[in-house]
């Protein structure tokens, strides 16, 4: 059995962590913020699991709880499009993650696995081909949060090369599935085809990964991985146009049929950015965002960690089935 201190226990991926370890037996120390959101159902009561309130941001706040583990799993993130405070990206991404590296070397930590981004890589000239090994021309053309998952990337690489501390990075590509209760970008689109909402979609396309899947390759990290490397967590590549399709078949509604061309879509965003900015209304998408899934940056070949974390790789509809059912079974709907 080993102890685990998990950031971002309460989140999507977290959740799932979690439940995973304590499956195996582990003992789970989340760290959860104060007055934050409540725990998700997923997460069974357990004398394997407690919960320590804390802040990324604070160190102060966790450390005793970080002294009674071996093994770090950092999930903790800002991942929301279009915050009216772009400094928090750099604060909680990449300054809450070094002071989270720091404290867990004075702690005697073991290995720390880093949760990453298929954003922090950059794409190649056939997007189905972009792996671990593609870089960008320049970092200062992404938006924030890329800026600061590449900048908080670099922190865990820099100590993996001076300190003995096994760290390891993981970077999952768009997460689907059941459990998804705040929900993620991912899942506001399936509730946005199951509530009506989403009446049509525009061309490009993701890669998409089981939540379930992604968590079991982090169970498996705790004693695999290359010190230092970065692992890419994904599955499978498809359109926008097929995963309305199988979100739609799914749920037994209507599949969107108007296609809207990219110069509109890419307008509609930015005026949602504005929205933000002036009322704090959150967007369904950024204008990045919308360049990135036009252009398949998403896209990419995961056969690295999917073979070194013995990932199964199932079709990805049956996530997104089991998303639907999930939002319906929980009355989102």
């Amino acid at each position: 059995m080993k102890r685990i201190f998990l950031t971002g226990s309460n989140g999507f991926l977290g959740s799932h962590i979690a439940r995973k370890l304590v499956d195996e037996g582990h003992h789970v120390v989340g760290l959860v913020r104060k007055n934050g959101a409540s725990l998700p159902p997923l997460i069974p009561k357990s004398h394997l699991i407690e919960y320590c309130e804390g802040d990324i941001r604070d160190p102060e706040s966790y450390v005793l709880a970080l002294r009674k583990c071996t093994i770090v799993i950092h999930c903790a993130a800002l991942t929301a499009y279009g915050v009216k405070r772009t400094q928090d990206y750099y604060d909680i991404n990449v300054e809450g993650t070094k002071s989270l590296l720091e404290k867990s070397v004075d702690c005697g930590i073991e290995r720390f696995i880093h949760t990453s981004s298929r954003a922090v890589f950059g794409v190649a000239e056939n997007p189905e081909l972009s792996d671990e090994g593609c870089g960008y021309e320049s970092i200062e053309k992404e938006d924030d949060y890329t800026k600061s998952k590449y900048l908080a990337e670099l922190e865990v690489k820099k100590i993996s090369k001076k300190k003995p501390m096994h760290c390891i990075i993981m970077a999952p590509t768009a997460l689907v599935g059941a459990g998804d209760s705040k929900p993620s970008h991912t899942g506001k689109i399936v509730l946005g085809l199951l509530k009506g909402k989403v009446q049509c979609f525009m061309d490009g396309g993701i890669n998409l990964i089981a939540v379930e899947e992604a968590a079991s390759a982090f169970t498996h990290a705790l004693d695999r991985g290359e010190q230092g490397k970065t692992y890419l967590i994904g599955n499978e590549n498809i359109t926008l146009r097929e995963m309305f399709l199988y979100i739609a078949e799914a749920a037994g509604v209507p599949a969107p049929r108007i296609r809207v061309p990219y110069a509109i879509a890419f307008a509609g965003s930015a005026v949602m950015l504005l929205g933000t900015k002036i009322f704090g209304l959150p967007p369904f998408a950024t204008p990045h965002k919308v360049y990135s899934l036009y252009n398949n940056r998403t896209y990419c070949n995961p056969k690295k960690g999917a073979e070194t974390f013995s990932l199964q790789q199932e079709p990805i509809k049956y996530a997104l089935a089991r998303a639907v059912s999930w939002y319906k079974d929980n009355y989102y709907i």
